[in-house]
This record gives structure tokens, sequence and C-alpha cells, in this order.
């Protein structure tokens, strides 16, 4: 996050956020759907959706292409962390790499 949406967040938050939590607003979704109804507030809920779904499928295939720097990545991270006797981070980091060759075989 760069400086400018830090500053676009916090002025937002600002103004908003005590409004937003006096109506009981849990999303910024809701002023709208109160205000236009129920189906426009589906209507605006598809682009969010769809913004989602692609960009969690555009994760996935990143790390799928970057499976090898990740797996050099654990190994470097395990063995600094055995060394200092961190296993948690050791096997946090396995059971990431076996998730990502999880979802690498599935892919195929």
């Amino acid at each position: 996050m760069n400086r400018n949406d830090f500053n676009i967040a916090f002025v937002g938050g600002l103004f908003f956020a005590q409004r937003m939590r006096e109506h009981g607003y849990v999303t910024m979704l809701d002023p709208f759907t109160r205000k236009y109804g129920e189906r426009m507030g589906v209507l605006i809920y598809i682009p969010a959706l769809l913004g989602e779904v692609f960009w969690s499928g555009a994760i996935l295939a990143a790390l799928g292409t970057t499976s090898q720097t990740k797996q050099y990545s654990c190994r470097a991270i395990q063995s600094v962390s055995t060394k200092s006797n961190l296993l948690h981070v050791v096997y946090t980091c396995l059971l990431a790499l076996c998730i990502i060759l999880r979802f690498l075989i599935m892919q195929k």
C-alpha cells in the first residue's frame, strides 16, 4: 500500500466510520442496499463477487508459477529455523508447502 492509498483510507475512515457504526452497517454495500433496495444491492454485489473470484484465481495461478521459488524459500527458512530452534516456523512452512503442492497436483 503506497502513501496515497493510506491517505485515502484514513480520510474515508475519519469521515464515514462513525456514521456506519451508528447505522449498524457491516459492509460498504449496506448503505446502498438500504437506500436502493435488495434487488439493487444484489446487482451491486455481483461485480465485487466476480472481482474476488478472479483475484483468487490470479493468486493461485501466480502461486503455481512460482512454486519452485516457494520451495527454495521454504528450504532456506527451514535451515535457518532449525539452527535457531524455532521448530514452529519449520512446521508452519512445511504445512504451507504441503498445501501448495496439493493444489498444484489437483490443478494438473
